[in-house]
């Protein structure tokens, strides 16, 4: 016990702003899944977009979707570690960019920037959908989740 006293204080601040870091995500984690939970009961046949990310090859690449139908989009949640865009049925015209980063012989990493790119996309109700990149053909895909 008196080792415990004889410690400095910054030997206590870490593990407390540790354990408040954690507890501080736990709530926003929770409130967010509320919060996705009632636009859904709110809007039953709303469809889900998700942005790959990701690794192939030695290429990491991730899509952002910057704009729907020309607005920056207010319902937007987060599984694990994706973004999730939930719009209703219909037409809608995504503002896309992509970006992908390898390793360099020169330089320590190079990174490619494509977009933003304005593609139209059908979505049908209760459909999960994911938003790609083709790197082979440098074009977007819009593709229905299995």
């Amino acid at each position: 016990m008196d080792f415990l006293k004889t410690l400095p204080t910054w030997v206590w601040i870490i593990p407390v702003v540790i354990i408040l870091y954690f507890v501080a995500i736990s709530i926003y984690l929770k409130k967010n899944k509320n919060r996705k939970e009632n636009y859904l009961e709110k809007n039953p046949n709303a469809a889900q977009i998700s942005p790959m990310m990701g690794i192939k090859g030695v290429k990491s690449m991730n899509v952002t979707i910057q704009k729907i139908d020309g607005k920056i989009h207010k319902e937007v949640f987060t599984t694990g570690l994706k973004a999730v865009y939930i719009v209703n049925p219909g037409t809608h015209i995504l503002e896309v960019e992509a970006s992908t980063t390898r390793p360099g012989v020169v330089h320590k990493s190079v990174t490619e920037v494509f977009g933003p790119v304005k593609i139209e996309v059908e979505v049908e109700p209760k459909k999960k959908y994911t938003v790609g990149f083709n790197t082979k053909e440098k074009e977007f895909t819009f593709t229905e989740e299995a």
